[in-house]
């Protein structure tokens, strides 16, 4: 064999090797070595990115973590994140107790949402795994919500302890309406209740409602995002609300297109906003789907999750752990509907 030979068979498995490098997916990871490996601090607090600088820690990561061990029976992890809320979260100040919405220096306001979602999960894990500190700790949260969040009209998005000042609003994806009804029975008769559960979008929701003009209003003028539309549907969803126009139209779509974009304008015939996809919309699809009892959907949604290949990725650092969460959420849900 010539010289020209040889350079032709080593460019050749040359060119192979780098395509092959290319190409390369990293094999499937468990979701929890992912998360202890690419998100999770020394001291056990998720990071909102797989990189170690710039990042935020929040209370919204610590309960969706949470949410994920409850639903895995991983007593063990669980116990170790209730510690990081304990530690690093909570604050007591005199009879109140709070949880920061952010690890981070003067901040002094809490998050409804991320408040009743470990709230919520508490309650769920003190019944599964008989400890009663968490129904404790969940119960004493609640009060202090109760007592500086609550108006005559619903609760609001969010209370400041050190200005002792709250919030004006209510973002809907914040209600956790089930929840609040439950320990809040008189929650069924305040205004943001009665108005939310009668529905008032043929197709989707304003964002939040104001209690200075009684109304809801838009976060952004004739445009949706579809993960605060999915959030908003879930929360009906769960008190049996579903609102068919929502669930016919996201489900019309799929069938026709195969995919969901991450904003839609606010026409009469909806059109995509922007040109890419989301895999939290698709998450939490495949969960609104499983809610409402519609296999099928939730197939379809859960397929194209899966294209985002979120267990298979060289590197989180540019990956949210909302989106990597939602996914091993609406993954575990699915596979043990």
């Amino acid at each position: 064999m010539n010289k020209y030979g040889v350079i032709l068979i080593v460019g050749g498995v040359f060119i192979i090797l780098l395509f092959s490098f290319l190409h390369y997916v990293p094999p499937k990871r468990d979701v929890i070595t992912i998360i202890e490996s690419e998100y999770m601090d020394k001291e056990g607090i998720i990071r909102d990115y797989g990189r170690k600088d710039n990042v935020k820690l929040l209370s919204e990561s610590l309960g969706l973590y949470m949410e994920y061990l409850l639903l895995r029976g991983d007593q063990k992890r669980f116990d170790q994140q209730f510690d990081v809320l304990m530690d690093h979260f909570l604050v007591l100040k005199g009879s109140d107790t709070f949880l920061k919405w952010e690890i981070a220096k003067g901040v002094s306001t809490n998050a409804l949402v991320d408040d009743l979602r470990i709230i919520n999960v508490l309650l769920r894990a003190s019944e599964t795994f008989h400890n009663v500190a968490y129904r404790e700790t969940a119960l004493k949260l609640f009060q202090t919500i109760q007592e500086k969040q609550k108006t005559s009209a619903g609760y609001v998005d969010f209370y400041d302890w050190h200005h002792e000042e709250r919030a004006d609003t209510l973002h809907l994806s914040y209600l956790y309406v089930q929840l609040l009804t439950k320990l809040d029975p008189a929650m069924k008769s305040s205004d943001v209740y009665a108005r939310f559960r009668e529905r008032h979008a043929s197709l989707f929701y304003h964002e939040y409602y104001s209690y200075d003009t009684h109304t809801f209003k838009e976060e952004h003028k004739g445009e949706v995002n579809l993960i605060d539309q999915f959030l908003i549907e879930l929360q009906l969803t769960s008190i049996g609300k579903r609102n068919e126009a929502f669930y016919k139209w996201a489900k019309s779509e799929m069938m026709n297109d195969h995919k969901l974009y991450g904003r839609y304008t606010k026409d009469r015939h909806p059109k995509p906003a922007v040109s890419y996809e989301s895999s939290a919309v698709y998450a939490l699809g495949t969960q609104y789907f499983l809610d409402n009892h519609d296999e099928q959907m939730a197939k379809e949604f859960h397929q194209r999750l899966a294209k985002f290949k979120l267990q298979s990725q060289a590197d989180y650092d540019s990956i949210h752990f909302f989106d990597f969460i939602n996914y091993a959420l609406a993954d575990w849900k699915y596979q043990h509907q």
